[in-house]
């Protein structure tokens, strides 16, 4: 059986983890339009989101909450990576997530509401 050479081995790790960032990235910009999918306006694309505003909605959630929706769409976690990276079972995991993207547009509409965004 031939041996691959090594330089086809390091080609292969770099394009993988060039492929990883992408997906990460990809990731986390619908997590973004999920988001904010409530708190759209004509005016307002869900990508010119205000970063800041994100963040502190999300440091406002109960810690299990902010886990699973960081794990799950910042981190592209599947749900089962999820569940058990957090020691819970799956289900659990969805309803966290749900009721975390409740809080999140509450949070998002909330702070739209203060910046004076309809």
């Amino acid at each position: 059986m031939p041996v691959d050479p090594p330089g086809a081995w390091v080609h292969r790790v770099g394009i993988n983890l060039a492929n990883s960032a992408f997906r990460r990235a990809a990731a986390r910009r619908r997590a973004q339009r999920r988001l904010l999918a409530g708190t759209r306006t004509e005016h307002h694309d869900a990508d010119a989101v205000d970063a800041v505003a994100v963040r502190q909605a999300l440091a406002a959630l109960p810690t299990r909450k902010r886990t699973a929706v960081v794990l799950r769409y910042y981190l592209d976690h599947s749900v089962a990576e999820t569940a058990e990276l957090m020691g819970v079972p799956q289900g659990t995991v969805k309803s966290l997530v749900a009721r975390a993207m409740v809080d999140l547009r509450a949070g998002l509409r909330g702070s739209a509401t203060e910046r004076g965004v309809r």
